[in-house]
């Protein structure tokens, strides 16, 4: 008898969003929105609810959409997001909050500087937008790169970008989203870039 071919497993998407969602439908399928608008198509979204809802809306609407299937409810964003992060199959992986809005030059920017580097971490600056007039009223990371101390002067979220391979799991607590991104500039040494021309 002669062995059976080997299938050809589906190519691993050039990023995974987490998507930690809470309370915000809306504003998650407006996030969704601003993910299909990414000049990369190759990326995925893992939606992981942590209110008891159903999400399955935001699967139909796009077969690049997982929702992570659990009855945890009211968690805490750093248990939401590693049931995410357990899911994710990209080579690289980036935080999408329901409230978030990517500009969309986010995943090529990514995508195009972890191609050309060795870096295992990079972030974006980050825009706080007045609803509904659109203005923004704080922009933080305006810089080239960053430590950890020059990230605790800026008072706000910056996400890290990573390989999935390197990218760590979150420790729920205070400010649980800026400790995750500390530890992620400690495990690149000290300093990540902030990638340039995309928010």
């Amino acid at each position: 008898p002669s062995p059976l071919p080997k299938l050809a497993s589906a190519p691993k998407p050039s990023i995974s969003f987490l998507m930690a969602a809470y309370q915000r439908p809306r504003f998650a399928a407006m996030a969704l929105e601003s993910l299909k608008r990414q000049s990369v198509r190759d990326w995925e979204l893992i939606v992981s609810p942590d209110d008891g809802e159903d999400y399955s809306g935001l699967a139909q609407s796009d077969p690049r959409v997982k929702v992570v299937r659990s009855g945890e409810v009211r968690t805490g964003p750093a248990h939401a997001r590693n049931r995410a992060l357990a899911m994710a199959s990209g080579l690289l992986v980036a935080v999408l909050d329901d409230d978030d809005y990517l500009e969309p030059a986010f995943a090529a920017q990514a995508v195009c500087h972890f191609k050309f580097t060795h870096a295992k971490f990079a972030t974006a600056s980050t825009k706080y937008i007045q609803d509904p007039t659109g203005s923004v009223v704080r922009h933080i990371g305006q810089f080239a790169a960053m430590g950890i101390d020059r990230f605790g002067c800026q008072f706000g979220t910056m996400h890290a970008v990573g390989r999935r391979e390197a990218y760590p799991p979150w420790k729920p607590g205070f400010a649980e989203d800026v400790m995750h991104t500390c530890k992620c500039i400690d495990l690149a040494g000290g300093e990540i870039t902030v990638l340039q021309g995309a928010s």
